[in-house]
C-alpha cells in the first residue's frame, strides 16, 4: 500500500488536485434504482467481471443458482494472501509507531523497517506452514507465492522507513510527533470499511480496501490488469465511490486500484498495472449502464445464450456447466 505513498509524491498529487466534472444526479446519494431492478442485488465483484460476453456467467450464478464447484483456482488464493498481507502490513505499522512513541522520547533507536521485516517473516512463516498442510496446490506455485510476498515485505518496509525517516531528518520533532508524521504520510483509512448500498441494487456490505487522502477510494487486485473505460478497474472504483456517497453523503472523485504483481526477474513486486481514474459523469454513466444491464437479466430470468465464438469458453470456470461434458450446443457444432 505505501506504493501508493511514493506515487502520491511523484506523480499524483498535482493531478488529484484536478477538477472533475460530476453531474448532481449521478453522485450516490442521488441514485437510486427502481424496486424491481434492485430486489436481487448483485456484489461489486459480478458487477465489474464480464469474463462472458453474454454475461451468461450471472444467469447460470443468479438464476440458475448453479455456481462452479472444486478446489478455489490458485489466482484467487494467491491474490487474497498478497490482500491479507498489505492490509496486516499497514496495520503493525500503524501500531508498531504508535506504541513506540508511547514508550519512547527520543527518536535514537526508531527503526520501523526492521520492525517490518520480523513481523512479516513471522507472517509469512504462518503462510508458508500453512500451505505445507495443503496438497491441492503445486509447490512450486507455493514457492514463487512466499517469495513474492517476502519482496511485497521489503518494499513495503523500504519505502515506510524512508519516508519516515526523511521527515525525521528535516525536523526537530520527538517520538511524540510520530504517529502524526505517520499519518501524514500513510493517510489510508476506512480500512475494509462496510458500506451500505441497497439503493444501487449492490449486494451488501460493499467493501472498499480503504480511502485515501479521504478523497480517493481504493481497492487492492492482483489478477488480470483491465484498464480501459468500463473494465474491471474503473468499474470496481465507480461502484465503491458511488457506495461510499450514498452512505455519507461526501463526493468522491477519484479512485485508484493497487496491483501487484511478480516478475522473477526483478528483486521487487510490480506495481505498472496499477492505475488512477477520474470518477466523472461518463463513468458513472457506464457504471450504471452495466450495473441495470445485469440486474435486468436477473430480474427477467431469460438466459442470454451462448457466445457466438465457442473458443471465449476454453478455461472459463463455468465451460462445464455450459457444456457437459460429450454435449456441445448444437447451434455452435
Amino acid at each position: 500500500m505505501y506504493y501508493i505513498a511514493l506515487w502520491d509524491l511523484f506523480e499524483l498529487g498535482d493531478l488529484t488536485r484536478s477538477e472533475v466534472i460530476v453531474r448532481d444526479d449521478l453522485r450516490g446519494y442521488n441514485v437510486m434504482l427502481p424496486p424491481d431492478l434492485r430486489a436481487q442485488p448483485i456484489s461489486v465483484n459480478l458487477l465489474a467481471t464480464s469474463f462472458c460476453p453474454t454475461d451468461r456467467n450471472v444467469y447460470i450464478e443468479r438464476v440458475l443458482r448453479a455456481g462452479h464447484h472444486g478446489i478455489e483456482e490458485w489466482p484467487r488464493v494467491a491474490g487474497r494472501e498478497i490482500h491479507n498481507l498489505l492490509q496486516q502490513l499497514h496495520a503493525f505499522a500503524q501500531q508498531f509507531v504508535r506504541d513506540f512513541a508511547a514508550r519512547q522520547r527520543s527518536l535514537r533507536n526508531f527503526d520501523i523497517c526492521g520492525a517490518m521485516i520480523t513481523f512479516s517473516d513471522q507472517y509469512i512463516a504462518q503462510v508458508r506452514e500453512r500451505f505445507s498442510a495443503d496438497n491441492n496446490y503445486p509447490r512450486r506455485q507455493v514457492s514463487r507465492l512466499i517469495l513474492h510476498l517476502q519482496q511485497i515485505a521489503a518494499f513495503e518496509a523500504t519505502a515506510a522507513a524512508a519516508l519516515l525517516n526523511y521527515r525525521i531528518s528535516r525536523t526537530e520533532m520527538g517520538a511524540g510527533a510520530l504517529f502524526q508524521e505517520m499519518d501524514a504520510l500513510f493517510d489510508f483509512r476506512a480500512i475494509e470499511q462496510e458500506l451500505h448500498a441497497r439503493w444501487l441494487g449492490l449486494t451488501e456490505p460493499v467493501t472498499p480496501d480503504f480511502l485515501y487522502r479521504r478523497r480517493i477510494i481504493g481497492d487492492i487486485k492482483t489478477g488480470e490488469i483491465d484498464v480501459g473505460p468500463g473494465g474491471v478497474f474503473e468499474l470496481t472504483c465507480t461502484a465503491y465511490a458511488m457506495a461510499w456517497e450514498q452512505e455519507y453523503r461526501e463526493p468522491i472523485d477519484w479512485g485508484v486500484i493497487l496491483h501487484v504483481s511478480h516478475n522473477r526477474r526483478r528483486n521487487v513486486p510490480i506495481y505498472r498495472g496499477s492505475q488512477i481514474y477520474r470518477l466523472n459523469t461518463t463513468a458513472r454513466i457506464r457504471l450504471l449502464d452495466k450495473l441495470e444491464q445485469k440486474l435486468r437479466l436477473i430480474r427477467d430470468g431469460q438466459d442470454p445464450g451462448y457466445p457466438a465464438d465457442r473458443e471465449v469458453c476454453r478455461g472459463c470456470v463455468y465451460e462445464a456447466v455450459c457444456y457437459p461434458e460429450g454435449e456441445e450446443d448444437e447451434s455452435l457444432s
